[in-house]
């Protein structure tokens, strides 16, 4: 059973968030295809995930603990290496913990975690092929998102870290035609000058993008060549429409100020609760069915998902332990 004292804290910082937004920006194409794009409540889940690891890595080097990389078991991901501790490939589950209540009953009790669950997702670890060698490392990241376009507004005239972002839609991200777009054209209607990042892929399908600077309702051209558009990225809170244009497609899509969400996570602490061996957790889970109450995210389960009780599991220690005796034998 865990107790309060297992609870490893590691400290956050603002480019955590900046490392797991530039991986949604990288990857959009294939976070889209079990994620819907338009559920920013997911994407900032995948950029807290992200933080949560860089963070995790960087720990494993602080304090000297042997780990390895291998490579990913993701046909997505195949330039990307996961952890292995003690020769076990390492799965990092993490639950963004961002409603403000919640966080500030974290922030004083923090043994309160031992009272949750340990979710995993089923599409994701369950039902995925892996080994029942593999280990689920269990986290929990406090920080506040915003959703709410007055919440933006106060944050930009604040000068508050944001990122505005709009995933393009499945025509654009992921066209049946590999072909491409033309000549990109994009305009503003916004009372001043803004910065505007374009996504997406070339013909070879690797990630591209380049910054515009739109002046006040002028027509720009990208100098990239597109094979898809994944997603656009503007500087600030805009009062006016943006609009981007490809010639082959025939399509015009315009983005009014309401329709860019804030994809910045606001990190404040990152817990690391326990451990358990993959086949172990299997065999104790319970079912958790979409709809049910949680504390992370926006509350509510979307998809199914495998639960034990954070108490229930190891603790971190123990595993850093197992990986020296492992390096040494």
């Amino acid at each position: 059973m865990l107790t309060p004292e297992n609870i490893i804290n590691l400290p956050y910082s603002s480019e955590l968030t900046r490392a797991g937004i530039t991986y949604v920006s990288r990857r959009l194409p294939w976070l889209s295809t079990r994620k819907s794009g338009s559920d920013f409540d997911k994407l900032r889940s995948v950029v807290a995930e992200k933080a949560v690891e860089l963070a995790f890595r960087r720990y494993l080097v602080s304090e000297q603990v042997p780990h390895q990389a291998v490579e990913s078991t993701s046909f997505t991901e195949l330039d990307y290496f996961d952890i292995a501790l003690g020769g076990r490939r390492c799965n990092l589950i993490t639950a963004l913990i961002s409603r403000k209540k919640d966080v500030h009953k974290m922030q004083g009790n923090p043994e309160l975690i031992l009272g949750e669950s340990g979710l995993v997702p089923k599409d994701r670890f369950v039902t995925a092929p892996q080994s029942t060698e593999d280990i689920f490392i269990f986290a929990f990241l406090s920080g506040l998102v915003m959703r709410r376009w007055d919440q933006i507004q106060k944050a930009h005239e604040a000068g508050q870290q944001h990122y505005l972002f709009f995933p393009l839609p499945q025509a654009w991200s992921q066209p049946t035609r590999w072909v491409s777009f033309g000549s990109i054209a994009l305009k503003s209607d916004n009372s001043e000058t803004v910065k505007v990042e374009l996504g997406g892929q070339d013909f070879r399908r690797a990630f591209c993008s380049e910054e515009l600077n739109l002046a006040p309702r002028q027509r720009v051209a990208a100098q990239v060549d597109y094979h898809a558009i994944t997603h656009l990225h503007i500087d600030h809170a805009p009062d006016g429409t943006v609009g981007v244009h490809s010639p082959i497609l025939d399509k015009t899509v315009l983005i009014q100020p309401r329709q860019w969400r804030n994809l910045w996570v606001y990190g404040q602490q990152i817990r690391l609760v326990g451990y358990l061996p993959r086949s172990e957790y299997l065999n104790r889970a319970k079912h958790l069915p979409p709809g049910s109450q949680v504390i992370q995210a926006s509350g509510r389960t979307t998809e199914q998902y495998l639960t034990l009780p954070v108490k229930e599991l190891r603790p971190i220690s123990d595993l850093f332990d197992r990986a020296r005796r492992w390096a040494h034998r």
